[in-house]
């Protein structure tokens, strides 16, 4: 049954306290932190499609090596069937990391759709463009996932073009994630101090000219 729609009874939007069901994109160099961060978060769970918890013990996971394994993983966290016993038992879900996953994507609409390459036209028909079937794909599972109050956490790596650091990927994978972030973070080094031990890494929440990061939220 679909929500009713009178003008005089709408209605209204509640911002949840904390992070809860709040979508992050946190992205930087390795060994900042991203990971160990993300893993305190209200009842994790991790669709690891890259090796990022070697140095982490006790996190709930499932080692993701194609995108048939991430959309499995999606559709048990929201499917019908078991979306309520999925959120029993996790609030956060953490996708580690954003490009290994879109590498997924784009092999499985490569095997599906093409014939081992993304191009605009494959198959000797131009009207299939497997970057479009690539976008479609992508933006579908990920707002599968974002469908159903998770906190919902992506870790994505660094990348430096001109000068500008911006979070590694191509806007096909990127915009849909970004577009739904809360807040997109990037995470800088503060090297180690006098002891030789590491200072805790720095999160920048607004954009410069050096580097992108932002926030819904004007207090950030």
């Amino acid at each position: 049954m679909g929500v009713t729609m009178d003008i005089f009874n709408p209605q209204v939007s509640v911002v949840a306290a904390g992070l809860e069901g709040k979508t992050i994109f946190i992205y930087g160099g390795n060994n900042l932190g991203k990971t160990y961060v993300s893993t305190h978060l209200n009842k994790p769970f991790v669709i690891a499609c890259e090796s990022g918890l070697n140095a982490l013990s006790g996190v709930k996971y499932n080692r993701a090596n194609s995108w048939a394994d991430v959309k499995k993983l999606v559709n048990q966290l929201t499917g019908k069937n078991t979306v309520d016993k999925a959120r029993e038992l996790y609030s956060t879900i953490i996708i580690d990391e954003v490009y290994a996953s879109s590498l997924f994507c784009q092999d499985y609409v490569c095997q599906v759709h093409g014939d081992g390459a993304l191009t605009l036209g494959d198959n000797n028909d131009p009207r299939k463009n497997l970057y479009q079937i690539y976008e479609k794909e992508y933006f579908k599972v990920i707002n599968q996932l974002l469908s159903c109050d998770y906190t919902v956490v992506f870790i994505g790596h660094a990348q430096e073009k001109d000068g500008y650091i911006s979070p590694k990927g191509d806007k096909r994978c990127l915009n849909p994630i970004i577009d739904n972030s809360d807040f997109v973070i990037y995470l800088t080094s503060n090297g180690v101090n006098e002891e030789g031990k590491v200072n805790l890494s720095s999160a920048h929440f607004a954009e410069t000219e050096s580097f992108f990061a932002r926030s819904r939220f004007t207090e950030c």
